[in-house]
C-alpha cells in the first residue's frame, strides 16, 4: 500500500489502499469485458491470478518509474491545475 501510495506522504497510505481495494474489481470486470467481446477463453484459475500479477507489476512499476508514488502524481496535478492559467506563479 505504502510504496505505491507514496513514501513520506500522508495521503500515500490512502491512495494506495484504495488502488489495492478497487484494482481487483476493475480487472476482474475488464477481463471478463475482454474475454466476453473477443470471444475467449479465460480459465477462472487465470483470472483469479491476475489482479496478483497487476498487482505485483504496479509495485515494480512504481518503485522504478516513479518511487513517490501516487501521491506524488496527485501533488503534481494539483499544482498544475493550480497554477494552470499562469505558468509563471510557483507554488
Amino acid at each position: 500500500m505504502v510504496i505505491v501510495g507514496g513514501l513520506g506522504s500522508v495521503l500515500g497510505p490512502f491512495f494506495g489502499a484504495a488502488l489495492i481495494l478497487f484494482a481487483p474489481i476493475v480487472l476482474n470486470n475488464l477481463t471478463g469485458f475482454i474475454a466476453g467481446s473477443f470471444g475467449l477463453s479465460i480459465p477462472i484459475d487465470l483470472r483469479a491470478h491476475i489482479p496478483l500479477i497487476a498487482y505485483g507489476a504496479m509495485v515494480i512499476g512504481f518503485l522504478l518509474y516513479e518511487p513517490l508514488g501516487l501521491a506524488k502524481i496527485y501533488s503534481n496535478i494539483r499544482n498544475y491545475l493550480l497554477v494552470w492559467p499562469f505558468r509563471h506563479a510557483q507554488r
